[in-house]
């Protein structure tokens, strides 16, 4: 294959990064094959809060996907879909908020910062250990969700969790384990190492990787607690795992992130947050308008757009192909509009050997939003 397009990655690597000075990165002129290796650094136990950054992104005990065959998430779109009325408008009001931010407004690939690493663990060798609020992170205490906090003392107990794990770098901190022994998942958010070893994070969410990966709407008490992420989603559910890539086919529905959230339709609305069931649990969406998007509403790249017209590289179009296939959810607010990949620590030039940064080339024009059946509001 050709050698990366530096010019796309560049544009790749400046979206990746949502504040609004974007750090820099080295690139490297490597050419890309889905067959390489590198062997894995050992795991460095974090005795501070600094924290290891490599993980060995060959091995993936996740064979088949995520979520059950019957899934949102790994179900087609299909023939003949629904789009809102007024999807163009939305889709033109991602690219002013984009451009308004400072970016050029293209797809944007998080895959370095921003996204999550996912860790494999096993339950039956790894330590138990109870995960607690961070108090200093935020500024006061909080239980977690009811799910896993029922009595809300901000206490998640007998958490397998080896102590060579680590979060993605950046203020959200997300961090996902599955557990090779129960298939169970393990979601954090900004989730660090104290400096005697406790571990901290503000959410935290276990579910069962067979589950179908939907929600219940402003579920619970604290219902506002509910998983990792602004919409409630699950993360490791639109991850692009870099295995699958690999593969050369994405089988299941991608995650999203864009500067128009919806907060509500209307400002005259009596209810002050809307949602579209039963991808999205809750949502921190801050904008009012018919032209913003419901976390939660899934996204198509137009399946009838020729993705040779673009001159697409070949690993671009494994992307995009999903894109067109199953789509996004719009899971959670950003500066651009985005979708996610495994963060691989150390072994992120991985993905900068990929020549991704093509996906770039499609007009955001070419993005659709479906029609949200169940808008729910509290």
């Amino acid at each position: 294959m050709k050698k990366t397009k530096l010019s796309h990655l560049a544009v790749l690597l400046t979206l990746s990064c949502f504040s609004l000075s974007a750090e820099a990165f080295s690139l490297k002129k490597t050419t890309f094959s889905r067959v390489q290796t590198k062997p894995a650094p050992k795991p460095v136990a974090p005795t501070t809060t600094t924290t290891t950054t490599t993980t060995t992104p060959t091995v993936d005990p996740l064979l088949t996907r995520v979520f059950s065959a019957t899934s949102p998430w790994n179900t087609p779109i299909g023939a003949n879909p629904v789009y809102e009325p007024n999807s163009a408008a939305m889709m033109e009001l991602v690219k002013l908020y984009v451009q308004q931010s400072g970016y050029s407004p293209v797809l944007g690939l998080n895959y370095k910062q921003w996204t999550s690493p996912l860790h494999f663990i096993d339950s039956t060798t790894a330590p138990k250990r109870t995960v607690y609020f961070d108090t200093a992170k935020v500024g006061y205490h909080e239980g977690f969700h009811n799910s896993v906090d029922p009595l809300g003392i901000g206490e998640v107990p007998n958490v397998p969790m080896p102590t060579w794990v680590w979060p993605d770098p950046k203020t959200d901190g997300h961090m996902i384990m599955y557990d090779t022994a129960t298939g169970l998942i393990y979601e954090f958010s900004r989730f660090r190492w104290d400096s005697t070893g406790k571990a901290l994070a503000t959410r935290v969410a276990i579910f069962e990787s067979t589950s179908e990966g939907t929600q219940v709407p402003f579920d619970g008490s604290r219902w506002w607690m509910k998983n990792v992420r602004g919409s409630g989603m699950p993360f490791i559910g639109g991850l692009v795992r870099y295995t699958e890539f690999q593969s050369g086919e994405i089988k299941h529905a991608l995650s999203m992130a864009g500067p128009t959230n919806r907060l509500k339709k209307l400002a005259s609305n009596t209810w002050t947050k809307e949602l579209c069931a039963p991808m999205a649990a809750r949502t921190d969406g801050w904008e009012i308008g018919d032209n913003t998007i419901l976390e939660g509403a899934r996204i198509q790249l137009n399946p009838n757009l020729d993705l040779d017209s673009l001159n697409l590289s070949a690993d671009a179009k494994v992307v995009a192909k999903a894109l067109q296939k199953y789509g996004a959810f719009m899971a959670d607010n950003g500066m651009t509009f985005s979708i996610y990949f495994q963060n691989l620590g150390s072994n992120s030039y991985l993905w900068e050997q990929t020549q991704l940064g093509d996906l770039t080339k499609i007009p955001l024009s070419e993005f659709k939003v479906l029609q949200c059946n169940d808008i729910r509001t509290r």
